[in-house]
């Protein structure tokens, strides 16, 4: 990490993380027990990894760092669907459907081996390319598990829509 000169990227990364994380505290203070106030905690709670990860992901001088940083960010930008989705059903009147414990295997598990397959290999990203002050993400398009977490995703995100 270079430390002359502070990274924008970096910079704002970090200072995300901590808002995340004071936000998801801030919300789980009101009532430590509410099922609401503890998913809205993980949900902050991921995005503050994935802001943090992010944070030394810009300011990495080596592709294994950026690699490293990039991997444990999967943590909350695997996770966090799962999160949101469960939030909000507890949230409408879709709530009955987390009564059946089989449904959180369908809620959990994708982010899981997601974030697992992340850690083992390199589904997501194969390599990085500096852009402005930091680095993006080069998508590795003849992996298929990549084109199974953006269904993933957008599932994901098309239920959360519909709900």
């Amino acid at each position: 990490i270079n430390f002359r000169i502070m990274n924008p990227y970096s910079l704002i990364n970090f200072l995300c993380s901590i808002i995340y994380f004071n936000i998801g505290l801030f919300g789980l203070s009101f009532d430590h027990k509410s099922r609401l106030n503890r998913l809205f905690f993980y949900i902050c709670i991921c995005f503050s990894i994935w802001a943090f990860c992010f944070c030394f992901l810009h300011s990495s001088e080596t592709q294994s760092a950026r690699e490293f940083w990039y991997d444990l960010s999967s943590l909350g930008w695997c996770m966090f669907s799962g999160f949101t989705l469960h939030y909000i059903f507890c949230l409408t009147e879709f709530h009955y459907v987390l009564k059946r414990k089989w449904i959180w295997i369908p809620l959990y598990a994708p982010g899981i081996f997601f974030s697992a397959s992340e850690f083992l290999g390199t589904f997501a990203s194969v390599g990085f390319v500096r852009v402005g002050y930091g680095y993006s993400e080069i998508p590795p398009i003849d992996d298929p598990v990549y084109y199974l977490f953006l269904l993933y995703q957008s599932g994901y995100i098309l239920s959360l829509i519909h709900i």
